[in-house]
């Protein structure tokens, strides 16, 4: 998104910041659970319990997370 808005020497920081920064996790989770979201319509269900796992993993209280994988697993 930042590529997009023209934003490309931030973009460009973040994607070269270390693997353990917070904003590099946070763009990480917001990956997983966008990926979750895209299982989900797609109805593969395993995949998508497998991507909510991991990002459970990452933030054991993430409510999306929770309510994704309950939806697939429903």
């Amino acid at each position: 998104m930042l590529g997009r808005a023209g934003r490309l020497e931030e973009a460009c920081a973040l994607l070269s910041a270390d693997a353990d920064s917070p904003a590099v996790a946070a763009v990480l989770q917001t990956c997983r659970l966008n990926r979750a979201l895209c299982c989900v319509k797609a109805e593969r269900w395993d995949d998508a319990v497998g991507v909510c796992s991991e990002a459970l993993q990452a933030d054991p209280g993430c409510g999306m997370a929770l309510f994704r994988r309950g939806q697939a697993l429903l």
